[in-house]
């Protein structure tokens, strides 16, 4: 069977919205209040964000620094300042060690131990007495004879003279010690006489002695 279905009338359907119309809202007042609150804060928000991204965008750009210019620096030491590192020296207070053409009083006491030497050993004898006749004129070129520099002075280091016929009394020696820097004594091998006991008492007093060789002699 068909049913028949009519459109309501206009009457019907002012009648059915009329509650509706007049109904009233049904949110409380106070959640009304938290509503358009929380709306105004957002809101204020936006337009702060919106504010501060035109500010930050407009702002001129930082000028930069003012640089001065760096003073040149001048490596050369400027002597108004800085002491002399060299300061002068005056020659004569530092002396050479070189000898010098005429013999000092050192020397001169050297060579008269040596011209007693030759003389208590019958230099006359000798095998070899190349330079001993003229002591005086350099001591360090005489046969047997070794020099070294000792400050400004030259000194006597070494007495070489074994095997060359020496002959006489080595007691009778007494200025051998004008030779304190005497290093070495060589008399080996000759006819030398004496008591070497108290030859050897002699010795004690230089200091640089290393070396003595008196063999083969008559003590």
């Amino acid at each position: 069977h068909a049913v028949l279905v009519q459109d309501p009338s206009d009457d019907e359907h002012s009648r059915n919205e009329l509650p509706f119309a007049s109904a009233r809202a049904l949110v409380p007042p106070h959640k009304q209040k938290r509503v358009w609150f929380g709306g105004a804060t957002f809101l204020g928000i936006v337009v702060t964000l919106i504010v501060l991204l035109l500010g930050v965008r407009n702002q001129p750009p930082t000028p930069p620094a003012p640089t001065s210019p760096m003073p040149s620096l001048s490596l050369t030491p400027s002597s108004s300042f800085m002491p002399s590192t060299f300061p002068s020296i005056d020659p004569s207070e530092y002396p050479t060690h070189a000898p010098s053409g005429s013999p000092s009083s050192n020397e001169e006491f050297q060579q008269k131990g040596l011209v007693e030497i030759s003389n208590v050993f019958a230099i006359e004898n000798w095998t070899n007495d190349n330079g001993w006749e003229s002591i005086s004129d350099n001591m360090c070129s005489l046969y047997g004879v070794v020099c070294k520099v000792y400050g400004v002075d030259i000194s006597v280091t070494e007495l070489n003279l074994a095997a060359n016929n020496l002959t006489g009394d080595i007691n009778d020696v007494t200025m051998l010690s004008n030779l304190r820097h005497l290093e070495k004594l060589d008399l080996d091998s000759n006819s030398i006489v004496g008591n070497l006991t108290t030859f050897s008492l002699n010795l004690i007093q230089f200091s640089n002695l290393e070396h003595v060789d008196l063999r083969l002699n008559d003590l």
